[in-house]
C-alpha cells in the first residue's frame, strides 16, 4: 500500500510539473509574439527633432511615442539609403504639413522603426 501512494504521488508530481512547464511555454510564446507586435504613429511632424549623427544614423526624438524621450531610431542593420529616405521622409512632412506614419517595435529600453511614410489624404 505504502508503495502505490508514492507510486501515485510520483506519477502526479511529474503530470503537475509538465502542466507547469507547458503553462510557462505557452506563456513565454505569447510574451514574445506581444513583444514582436509594431506599434503604429501618425502625426503631422512638425514638433518631431530629427537628428542625423554621423554615428548611429537618423534619429527622432520628440514623437509622441511611448519611448523615452519620444525616441525612434532605425536598426542597426538599416543601409544608408534607408537613413536618407527616413530624414527626406519627415523632412518633407514637416515641410508640407502633411501626415506621416512610423510602425515600430520596442524591447523596454530602445525603439526601433520598422517602417516609415507619408500617408495620402
Amino acid at each position: 500500500m505504502k508503495i502505490t501512494i508514492l507510486l501515485n504521488n510520483h506519477f502526479a508530481f511529474h503530470k503537475l510539473r509538465n502542466c507547469l512547464l507547458a503553462c510557462t511555454l505557452l506563456v513565454g510564446s505569447i510574451a514574445l509574439h506581444a513583444q514582436a507586435a509594431a506599434l503604429y504613429l501618425s502625426a503631422v511632424p512638425t514638433t518631431w527633432r530629427l537628428e542625423n549623427y554621423v554615428v548611429g544614423g537618423v534619429v527622432l526624438w520628440y514623437t509622441g511615442s511611448s519611448c523615452a524621450n519620444g525616441k525612434l531610431s532605425l536598426p542597426a542593420n538599416a543601409v544608408k539609403a534607408d537613413h536618407d529616405r527616413l530624414y527626406a521622409t519627415i523632412s518633407l512632412s514637416k515641410v508640407t504639413s502633411k501626415k506621416s506614419f512610423v510602425m515600430y517595435t520596442t524591447d523596454g529600453t530602445s525603439c526601433l522603426i520598422v517602417s516609415f511614410g507619408m500617408l495620402e489624404e
